[in-house]
């Protein structure tokens, strides 16, 4: 089931019965393997007050806000039920990354993008079309 593994994949060379993603939730980050540079529409209605579950350990996320805005600005109400939070930097192949209390690299939270979340806990968060908050 879903539960027992919360990691999903499509290839479009696999057949259809071995693809277990099957839609796309705002609340999840997605990391898509493209042969070449494209752009990606994605239609559909985003949720009111997002609910993020996130498991103890990596997850990924979508940042649903329209601003860019700083990390201590975006997680500054939750830092305590996480380590890190990371960014892949297309244009440098690097990760960026912010830490609670002590920095990085990880300048601002953009729109659009994906973040790993390094949960310390088990956590349930809302976004309040700004920053995340506890649940």
């Amino acid at each position: 089931s879903s539960n027992d593994n919360p990691w999903k994949s499509f290839n479009i060379n696999k057949p259809i019965f071995l693809n277990t993603l099957t839609s796309l939730d705002d609340t999840q980050g997605f990391w898509i393997n493209a042969l070449q540079n494209i752009t990606l529409v994605v239609r559909g209605r985003s949720s009111i007050t997002p609910v993020f579950k996130l498991k103890q350990g990596f997850n990924l996320i979508g940042y649903q806000s329209l601003i860019s805005n700083t990390p201590d600005f975006v997680f500054g109400n939750i830092t305590s039920s996480i380590n890190a939070v990371y960014a892949f930097n297309a244009s440098t192949g690097n990760f960026e990354i912010y830490i609670p209390g002590v920095a990085g690299n990880l300048n601002f939270i953009r729109p659009g993008l994906g973040y790993w979340v390094n949960a310390n806990q088990n956590v349930t968060w809302l976004f309040d079309g700004e920053r995340y908050i506890m649940a």
